[in-house]
């Protein structure tokens, strides 16, 4: 059983709240604040609960033997400021003890610099418990992972003493409605540079009854190539594992008894040379041994968008070509604009797909945009999550 945290409940408590802030940065200026803003709901109880509150997160993927200073949370301090919210930066847990205070909030240097964090550190875990009587979770995207204040940080805590903030628990019910009762037609929409990750979540809704079942799969992205390597076509200069190619052909066996229909580009934009390069339109049979595969094709953005007309339920997870350049972006564009204007219910899943939605102008135009990634696929790709994701059995098993 989850515990929702309450303002009785964590009112004159010290509470240990773990946070995803991991945002993206240029030249020290946040890209993307949607983590940050997501958190605010949770930390606006603890405040007005009086509750001293330690705030910890991770940011990048520094090394406690070279710390990025670029990574230094202390450079969010400005951006809770700006948001009315007042937080103290710490840089050890002794500063953080010192620091804690009723109704302050303590920022914690990035947990990616202490040593314990990514070797799943029970001294460690013991050390950060020490700062608090209450352990809160709202980092959803990182539910998935077995860092020490992700997996162990929590089991320090009496089982009612492990709470989960006002994020986690909007998205926990928002997913909910995909495995449980999504309305028919379901569709998928899955691109980015890597099938590997969302193999488990294909095969669970393959393997779903009927009723829950997806009746639609469409693929873009470097995600597509798989299909189109275990089509028997030539993907051009990138380089597929063999096991990759295998889980497509997987699938689209799976697919086929299942009467799932896998669709796969009919043609594609390639360059040859350099990213950047202004695109063409090729066959997704023809494609030449040096191009390179930068977004879907005209024909496959009008079938992608037909196909969605009927749909009344999407999930939507990475985007259709290469998006960090606006040459390659008119797939991706074409695609969210569609899935935002369904007559249904559509969950964007997080990372990737929701930056390129956020900067198209359409993250509003959704049912749902989770904060996860990594996290959403593997939550919704799980048959037992709260087994099987280390963030989610350590709130709930002793």
């Amino acid at each position: 059983m989850l515990h929702l945290i309450t303002p009785e409940t964590v009112k004159n408590q010290r509470v240990f709240v773990r946070a995803d802030l991991n945002v993206p940065t240029k030249n020290g200026a946040i890209l993307d604040d949607f983590r940050l803003k997501s958190l605010l709901p949770t930390l606006m109880i603890l405040i007005k609960a009086n509750a001293a509150t330690i705030l910890a997160t991770h940011w990048g993927n520094p090394t406690p033997e070279s710390p990025d200073p670029a990574l230094s949370t202390q450079h969010l301090v400005a951006w809770f400021e700006q948001h009315q919210i007042p937080v103290t930066f710490a840089a050890t847990l002794d500063q953080a003890a010192q620091l804690q205070a009723p109704g302050h909030i303590i920022l914690l240097e990035n947990l990616r610099f202490f040593a314990g964090e990514k070797k799943q550190d029970a001294t460690f875990a013991h050390q950060l418990a020490a700062l608090a009587d209450y352990y809160v979770t709202d980092a959803f995207g990182v539910l998935h992972r077995s860092d020490t204040s992700v997996s162990l940080l929590p089991l320090q805590f009496a089982l009612d003493h492990r709470l989960i903030g006002l994020l986690i628990a909007r998205e926990i019910g928002q997913l909910d409605k995909l495995t449980s009762h999504p309305t028919q037609p379901f569709m998928l929409v899955l691109g980015g540079a890597k099938l590997d990750d969302k193999v488990p979540l294909i095969t669970t809704f393959l393997e779903k009854p009927a009723a829950q079942r997806i009746t639609s799969c469409m693929v873009g992205g470097l995600t597509a190539l798989a299909f189109i390597k275990a089509s028997g076509h030539n993907t051009g200069s990138v380089h597929l594992e063999a096991a990759t190619v295998t889980h497509a052909a997987t699938i689209m066996e799976r697919a086929l008894h299942k009467a799932v229909r896998i669709d796969i580009p009919s043609d594609v934009m390639i360059i040859e040379g350099e990213l950047g390069a202004t695109p063409t339109i090729c066959a997704s049979d023809a494609i030449p041994a040096t191009a390179t595969v930068v977004d879907i094709g005209p024909a496959t953005i009008r079938q992608y968008l037909y196909n969605l007309t009927s749909a009344k339920t999407v999930f939507a997870n990475g985007t259709m070509g290469i998006f960090e350049y606006p040459a390659y972006q008119q797939g991706t564009r074409a695609i969210l604009q569609a899935i935002g204007a369904i007559k249904g219910y559509s969950v964007l899943g997080g990372g990737d797909t929701a930056a390129a939605a956020d900067s198209c102008g359409l993250a509003a135009s959704f049912g749902f945009v989770s904060s996860g990634g990594g996290a959403t696929l593997a939550y919704l790709g799980s048959s037992h999550p709260f087994e099987q994701l280390p963030g989610l059995k350590a709130l709930i098993f002793s």
